[in-house]
C-alpha cells in the first residue's frame, strides 16, 4: 500500500520503509535530519539499490517505486563526527560516487525487515553503522579544528566484563547500544569500534554468541522445554531459536540435548 511505514522511532533517527506511487509521492519538502535513501530494485537478481544522502534542510521530492529511508538527527551525525573524526563541527559534502558499501548495507537492513519478527537490537546497530559510514565518507570539518589521533584500542577486560555481566541478566531484552556503552564509560560509534576489534563482533552478534552459550549450558543441564529456553533468552519463536543455534553450533537445540545426555551415563562411569 503506498506510503511510509516507520519501522525504528529513535530519537537520534528514524526508518521508514516508503513505497510511493506518482500520485501519492510527496511534493518538494525540506526537514531538519540527513537523509540515506536507498531506491530497491524492482527485481531482485544480485543488484544493489541505488543510494542517496541528502544534508539537512536540502528541498528534495520523494521518487517513485520501494525505497528505504533514514533519517539522521543532527545529534546523532555530530556525536559520530566527535568520535570517529575528533571534531564535532562537520557538514555532509555528498558527492556523486557509488558507495557499494552503503548499498549492501541498504540490502542487509531491507532483508531483515521482511522477517516476521524484528531485532531491535539489530536496527539499533544497524543505524550507527550507517551514521558512522556516512561521517567517514562524506563529512568534512567546518572549521580547521585540532582533530583527536585514532589508537588501535580494545576494550579492557574489565569492561567486557562489566558488559558481560549487563547482557547476561538481559538476554531476553538486551539493552540498546547506547545503555551498553555508557556502562562501559563509552559513547556509542567508539563503543562498537572497540567491541569489534576485541571480540570480531558488533554487538547483535555478541548478544547472540550470549545467548548460543547460555542455550548449551541449559540443554545440557536443566529440562525445560526447548520452546521455553528460547523464549526465555529472547528468540521470538522456536523456529527461530533453531535457526539461530544451528548456525552457530551446527546442530538443532534437540539433537544438542540429546547428544548431550547420552555423554553424561559416559561420563559418569569413568568417573
Amino acid at each position: 500500500m503506498p506510503g511510509d511505514c516507520k519501522i525504528l522511532p529513535l530519537r537520534e533517527a528514524a526508518l521508514f520503509v516508503r513505497e510511493a506511487s506518482a500520485q501519492s509521492s510527496q511534493g518538494v519538502h525540506e526537514h531538519a535530519e540527513a537523509q540515506v535513501t536507498w531506491r530497491m530494485p524492482a527485481t531482485y537478481g544480485g543488484a544493489l539499490p541505488a543510494t542517496s544522502i541528502l544534508p539537512p534542510w536540502t528541498p528534495h521530492q520523494n521518487g517513485d517505486g520501494l525505497s528505504v529511508v533514514l533519517h539522521l538527527g543532527t545529534s546523532l551525525v555530530e556525536q559520530a563526527a566527535d568520535e570517529l573524526l575528533g571534531t564535532a563541527a562537520v557538514e555532509l559534502a555528498v558527492d556523486s560516487a557509488v558507495d557499494s558499501a552503503l548499498a549492501h548495507l541498504g540490502t542487509t537492513v531491507f532483508g531483515e525487515l521482511q522477517h516476521a519478527w524484528r531485532n531491535s537490537l539489530f536496527l539499533d546497530a544497524w543505524t550507527y553503522v550507517v551514521a558512522g559510514h556516512v561521517v567517514r565518507r562524506y563529512a568534512r570539518p567546518l572549521r580547521s579544528t585540532p582533530m583527536r589521533p585514532q589508537h588501535a584500542e580494545r576494550l579492557t577486560a574489565a569492561q567486557l566484563g562489566v558488559l558481560r555481566q549487563l547482557l547476561e541478566r538481559r538476554l531476553e531484552r538486551p539493552p540498546h547500544v547506547g545503555e551498553m556503552a555508557a556502562a562501559v564509560g563509552l559513547r556509542p560509534h567508539r563503543f562498537m569500534q572497540l567491541l569489534r576489534r576485541s571480540t570480531n563482533l558488533g554487538p547483535h552478534g555478541y548478544v547472540t554468541e550470549l545467548r548460543v552459550e547460555r542455550a548449551r549450558r541449559l540443554l545440557t543441564d536443566s529440562t525445560r522445554p526447548l520452546a521455553e529456553i528460547g523464549l526465555a533468552l529472547g528468540f521470538c519463536s522456536q523456529s527461530h531459536f533453531t535457526a539461530v543455534f544451528r548456525q552457530h553450533v551446527g546442530t538443532t537445540p534437540g539433537a544438542y540435548r540429546l547428544d548431550a545426555t547420552r555423554d553424561t551415563p559416559s561420563r559418569a562411569r569413568s568417573t
